[in-house]
């Protein structure tokens, strides 16, 4: 999403969005940037957005 769009909607559901599209994702295989497989173990909830 553009970051423009983020002003548009109300931040309490659209952190609820995200933390339950993130919740999603824990257990699932990801193929990382050198080519390996890793599983997601956990999002931080309190920053679901952040990439390590």
């Amino acid at each position: 999403m553009n970051r423009d769009m983020f002003s548009k909607f109300n931040p309490e559901i659209l952190m609820e969005l995200v933390s339950r599209l993130m919740s999603t994702l824990v257990g699932k295989e990801v193929m990382l940037t050198n080519g390996r497989f890793g599983t997601i173990i956990m999002i931080d909830h309190t920053i679901p957005l952040k990439l390590y």
